[in-house]
């Protein structure tokens, strides 16, 4: 389904809210939670896996990605505390915003499943050239570092 406008993308979206065919959810507790737990920095490896395995499909995603060839070690993780210890609290904290980030786009619609798409590819886009433009700024320090 293509639409002409944004307004037209509009209507069918309220179309498919008021049919209870479109669910919008808001960011998961979890990763409001982890958010919080990181950024105050007292929080132990056990207290955000206590937060993170209260949703269990962003628990089974951060244990696919901890095992991942990119952050892979020796031995397979297979708890949430192993996989905090082995990436640490930043890296975790930005993973579980992700994580739940995808789950925000996630629909059966195929229209609105491309303009998700197309939205988290440009919100991507815009993010990275932020971020780079940001390491060359003045007296300011990206939020995310590595």
């Amino acid at each position: 389904m293509q639409f002409n406008s944004i307004n037209d993308f509009l209507i069918h979206v309220q179309k498919e809210l008021d049919n209870n065919r479109l669910v919008l959810p808001s960011l998961p507790d979890v990763a409001l939670k982890v958010r919080e737990a990181v950024n105050k920095g007292d929080a132990s490896a056990q207290n955000i896996a206590d937060i993170i395995t209260t949703d269990a499909v962003i628990s089974a995603r951060l244990i696919q990605v901890v095992n991942s060839p990119l952050y892979s070690g020796n031995t397979e993780i297979k708890s949430i505390q192993l996989a905090i210890s082995r990436l640490g609290n930043k890296t975790i904290r930005t993973l579980v915003t992700s994580l739940a980030m995808r789950q925000l786009y996630a629909t059966k619609s195929k229209a609105l499943n491309g303009y998700f798409k197309e939205i988290w590819r440009d919100s991507v886009n815009v993010a990275s050239i932020s971020r780079a433009l940001a390491t060359f700024t003045p007296h300011y320090t990206p939020l995310i570092s590595r």
